[in-house]
């Protein structure tokens, strides 16, 4: 499967299966959204409106993983849907807090290390690399300026770095998609294996994902700025909380979609009839 097709497959589901979405979707992200909260602020001047405060604490901490099992009882449906092509598969309740859903938290949860681990390897060499050590005080300092076109060689290194760490994400990301249709076992390792034939075409659709998504971002800031003009800071802020609501489905959409063809690809997928799972529905 190409790059193409696998976008195509990510594009195309929602709108062919609008009810399964709204009976699978609209509900568990609407909890998680309203437990963790995305950084939604609409300002004039300096009067503003916002979603969050931006002073995290423990209880974000506590929100998001609230929010975790109900975004993963989605994406466990909906890729279902998208390996075996059948809503029947995709469970009977709104929110299947079954034991793949916990498997596919748990997924989650595996792959955010992954990314807390990469980080602390970073901040140990950027430390070694740049900081100071001197009667009891650790600094860490980094002077950088660049300036116009020398700026380009440096905007490019750091697009490099994101393409890199998408790549890498993305071939530990199969774990998701093999929780939702009942793998067990299924380590970070399996799916670097199984990601082998793939991951370039995997990056390529993941790519075109966040260009089409990103497109999509910009014109809901665009409704927002002529919401703005017509209605003022408060109709604007409220008015575009259905709007982004509508934009995070669509979202978490795209990329479960995107796993799931690619996992429906690359592995000999049990048919549902094999699962203990269908008890459970």
């Amino acid at each position: 499967m190409t790059a193409g097709a696998l976008f195509g497959t990510a594009w195309r589901m929602p709108f062919r299966h609008m009810g399964a979405l709204l009976r699978s979707g609209a509900l568990p992200l609407l909890i998680a959204i309203i437990a963790s909260p995305p950084n939604y602020n609409v300002h004039v001047g300096n009067a503003a409106l916002s979603l969050t405060n931006d002073d995290y604490s423990g209880w974000d901490i506590l929100r998001f993983l609230i929010s975790l099992p109900c975004i993963a009882a989605f994406a466990a449906a909906w890729i279902r849907l998208i390996v075996y092509l059948d809503e029947a598969d995709m469970g009977g309740r709104p929110i299947a807090l079954d034991w793949r859903t916990w498997q596919v938290t748990w997924a989650f949860l595996r792959l955010i290390f992954v990314v807390l681990g990469v980080l602390i390897v970073l901040c140990i060499i950027g430390f070694v690399a740049f900081g100071h050590y001197e009667n009891g005080d650790l600094t860490f300092k980094i002077d950088f300026n660049v300036h116009g076109l020398a700026a380009i060689p440096f905007l490019l290194a750091v697009l490099v770095v994101l393409v890199v760490f998408a790549w890498f994400m993305l071939r530990l990301s199969m774990v998701i998609p093999a929780a939702a249709v009942g793998e067990q076992g299924f380590s970070l390792r399996a799916s670097w294996q199984l990601t082998a034939p793939l991951h370039g075409r995997l990056l390529g659709a993941a790519i075109l994902l966040g260009l089409a998504y990103g497109a999509i971002t910009i014109g809901f800031v665009l409704l927002l700025a002529a919401m703005l003009a017509a209605f003022g800071l408060r109709g604007a802020f409220y008015g575009g909380l259905v709007p982004l609501y509508l934009l995070y489905v669509f979202g978490n959409t795209l990329w479960a979609g995107l796993l799931g063809a690619a996992y429906g690809t690359l592995a000999a997928v049990p048919t549902p009839n094999q699962h203990v799972a269908n008890v459970f529905r």
